[in-house]
Order: structure tokens, then C-alpha cells, then sequence
């Protein structure tokens, strides 16, 4: 299929400003133009556009496709011209560059776009010049429908950021509000000399209905502000299940075990006899022996503790310590409270102190690094926004955090502020 020169075919329902000028374009360019006429709708495309071994058609047969028609409306057929109600263009022996530039020039004239536009193919030049119009309107309205989908799955998108940024905010003003209450706690438990008990942190948050995993970083935040939490390692239940020990656990247990098989050990009441002795004679060979008889219960108690992150070697260690301190304290012991009874009760608080103590280094850890972290985000945010170093004020404000504190988190971190503390160095 060849054309001898560019041309296009041009159709429009009704005349206009903006055809002539169209036109004049063309014509600028050296292009033929073909006006077609309603009449000629029903003719194929390759005839119009002269291409050989084409013919005019006398009575051009129905479209594919169309509806059945009765003798009445098939002699209506032949007199009525198909109506085509857009301007329509069919560019002939044309180059993609060729196209390209036709329209270039037609943007610079300011034209309107014409939507019903096709090229010449080998494949279209058989159709008539109304069924290619057919088939250029269901592109047309294809494409319309999928910038419809496009558009609707926009304003989904954009309905759910919305959704999310008033979420955050929401969050936000909850983290304000928790970080407050935390301030308020902090203070608290400086009024008394940097001691609380759990209880008492729960009940001050109770309102906040609080995760166990929140209340996790309340305790580690007070840890790093070098808060005891007292009664912060819950006591194991007797229903739970004892924790796996490693391989070198269990060695460690079976060796010590057995160093204690020399042991005869005494019945309860025996034991309340000699806890009596201890306390009231203060002698050291009865201390000995009472804290000999202990040290299965030491063993015992480490055990239920097993698994929280000090080795049970620690932990019994702990308790030991624990149980020859509490022989210097039988007489403080509470009334009503048996001499034994204690014993094992200072056992098991030494050994959860010591637990404690660790869980709250390294969560205080942790949390020291979070907050790092944190603040490292918000120097390089704002030093990206602001395309400079920061001062302490300005991500004071823009954290929301005193400058004291960020100062004092850059000193652990051993890090400096820059330019002789003024600003901080972007990290």
C-alpha cells in the first residue's frame, strides 16, 4: 500500500473558524487535503484516499455488525447518508516524525485538538469510512473510561492519605500527651529519692489503657533516668512451664548438684529449729550449716527464673549472696513472718533484683538508642529541608524536645554540636 504524497482525509459535520485555519496549516505544509463528505461516509478508506485496486462503491454494503434491517429501512439505507456527528481526520502516507510535526504545528496555532483521529493502514484502508469513525469512538470512549478509573483510584488515594495523616496527628497528640504524663511520673519519683514501686507506675497510667509492651518502655524509660522500679520482675507463676535451659546450663546444674549430694537435708521442723539458733545465738557453725541447708532452695528458686536473660549460673550466684546477707537480717524480719519463711523470701527478691537490674540496663540501653536514633532522623530532616547546619533552637522546636536534652543525648552519643555549639552537625 502506497500513497504518492501526504494527504488527509478531513471531515466535519459543520464549517468553522478553526477548520479554515486547520487547513491554512496545511496547506502551508504542502499537504493535500481531501474534504469527505456525509455522503461519502458509506465509501472504503483506501478509495478516498486514492489507493489503487480500490472502487467507488455505488450503494456501499451495511456495516458489520449493524442491526437487521426491514425492506423499508434498507431503502432508507440507500438514500439516508451514515451521519458522523465529530470532525474526524485520517492521516495518508504519513511518517510518525511527519504526524508528530502536523501536530506540533497545529499546537502552535492554538488549534483544539480533534479526538477522532486515525492513520491510513493496510489494515483499516478496507473499512468504510463510517466503521473506521465506529471503531476510533470505542477507542475513544475505552480510553475515557480508564482515565475515569484512573481518576476514581486517585481520589481513593488521596481519601485514605488523608485518613493516614489524620491518624498520625491523632498519634501525634497522644505521644504529647504520653510524654507528658511521663514528665509527670519522672517527677514524681525524684520527690521520692528516685524510688516507685510498680504498682504505683501502673495506677498513674491507667487511664493512658496502656499495652504490657508500652508499659515496658515506661519502665525503661524510668530506668534511664536512673529511677528503681521496685516489683518490676513479675514473680513466675506456678503454672507456667520452667524455661529451656542451654546445654551449658545444664552442665553448669548437674555439676553443682552434684557437689551438694554431701548433704543430708533436714525436715521442715528441723529447719525452724536451727533458723531459731541462728538468730538467737548468732553463731557462725549454725549460720553455716543453716545456709548448707538452704542452697537447694536457692538452686530452686533460680530456677523458676531461668530464661529472662542472666544466665542460671548468675542467678544462683545472686541467691547465695542473697541468703548470707539475709542471715545478718533474720531480726528485721516482719512479725508474724518465720525465720524460714524469710530466708526464702530474700532469696527470691535477690535473685529477681539482679534480674531486674539487667532487663532495666538493657532496655535502658535501648531506649538510649531509640532516642539517639530519633534524633539523629530529625538533624538530618531538618538540615535536608532547611539545605544548612541547625541550631540546638531550631530542632528544639521542630522535635519538640528541650535543648538540655538533646545536648545531653549528643554527649552520650560523644557527639559535638558544631560551630562552637550553635549547630549540630548533620549525621
Amino acid at each position: 500500500m502506497a500513497v504518492r504524497k501526504e494527504m488527509v482525509l478531513y471531515y466535519t459535520p459543520e464549517k468553522s473558524a478553526d477548520d479554515q485555519k486547520r487547513k491554512g496549516v496545511l496547506v502551508r505544509l504542502g499537504i493535500r487535503i481531501r474534504n469527505i463528505a456525509p455522503e461519502q461516509a458509506g465509501q472504503q478508506v483506501g478509495y478516498l484516499a486514492g489507493l489503487p485496486g480500490f472502487a467507488e462503491q455505488v450503494c456501499p454494503e451495511p456495516e458489520a455488525g449493524a442491526e437487521e434491517q426491514t425492506g423499508e429501512q434498507m431503502e432508507g439505507a440507500q438514500t439516508e447518508p451514515l451521519a458522523i456527528p465529530e470532525r474526524m481526520l485520517v492521516f495518508c502516507g504519513f511518517t510518525e516524525r511527519g504526524i508528530g510535526e502536523l501536530l506540533s504545528q497545529f499546537r502552535r496555532a492554538k488549534l483544539p485538538p480533534v479526538p477522532m483521529k486515525a492513520v491510513l493502514t493496510e489494515h483499516n484502508s478496507g473499512w468504510s469510512f463510517y466503521r473506521l469513525y465506529q471503531e476510533l469512538r470505542r477507542e475513544h470512549e475505552a480510553m475515557s473510561a480508564g482515565k475515569a478509573a484512573e481518576h476514581a483510584e486517585a481520589g481513593r488515594a488521596d481519601r485514605k492519605q488523608k485518613k493516614k495523616e489524620k491518624r498520625e496527628t491523632l498519634e501525634q497528640m497522644e505521644r504529647q500527651e504520653f510524654q507528658k504524663k511521663l514528665e509527670e511520673l519522672g517527677r514524681l519519683a525524684e520527690e521520692r529519692e528516685n524510688r516507685i514501686r510498680a504498682e504505683e507506675v501502673r495506677d498513674f497510667l491507667k487511664d493512658m489503657e496502656l499495652t504490657e509492651e508500652q508499659m515496658e518502655l515506661v519502665f525503661a524509660y524510668l530506668a534511664s533516668r536512673l529511677v528503681t522500679v521496685e516489683g518490676y520482675v513479675p514473680a513466675k507463676r506456678e503454672e507456667e512451664e520452667e524455661a529451656q535451659l542451654t546445654p551449658e546450663e545444664e552442665d553448669f546444674l548437674k555439676q553443682y548438684q552434684k557437689e551438694l549430694e554431701y548433704l543430708t537435708l533436714l525436715e521442715e521442723e528441723e529447719l525452724l529449729e536451727l533458723c531459731e539458733q541462728a538468730e538467737n545465738t548468732g553463731d557462725g557453725g549454725v549460720k553455716a550449716r543453716l545456709t548448707e541447708q538452704l542452697l537447694p532452695e536457692v538452686i530452686r528458686t533460680a530456677r523458676g527464673f531461668a530464661g529472662r536473660g542472666l544466665p542460671l549460673g548468675d542467678l544462683i550466684q545472686e541467691g547465695n549472696i542473697g541468703l548470707m546477707l539475709a542471715m545478718e537480717t533474720l531480726g528485721l524480719r516482719a512479725e508474724g513472718q518465720t525465720a524460714l519463711d524469710y530466708l526464702k523470701q530474700e532469696i527470691r527478691s535477690a535473685v529477681a533484683a539482679a534480674l531486674e537490674e539487667q532487663q532495666t540496663e538493657r532496655q535502658a540501653g535501648d531506649l538510649l538508642a531509640e532516642r539517639l536514633n530519633h534524633l539523629s532522623d530529625g538533624i538530618k530532616k531538618l538540615s535536608d529541608e532547611l539545605e544548612r547546619k541547625v541550631s540546638l533552637e531550631e530542632l528544639s522546636v521542630f522535635m519538640d524536645m528541650p535543648v538540655e536534652e538533646i545536648e545531653d543525648l549528643l554527649k552520650l552519643a560523644g557527639e559535638g554540636t558544631g560551630d562552637g555549639g550553635e549547630d549540630t552537625e548533620e549525621r
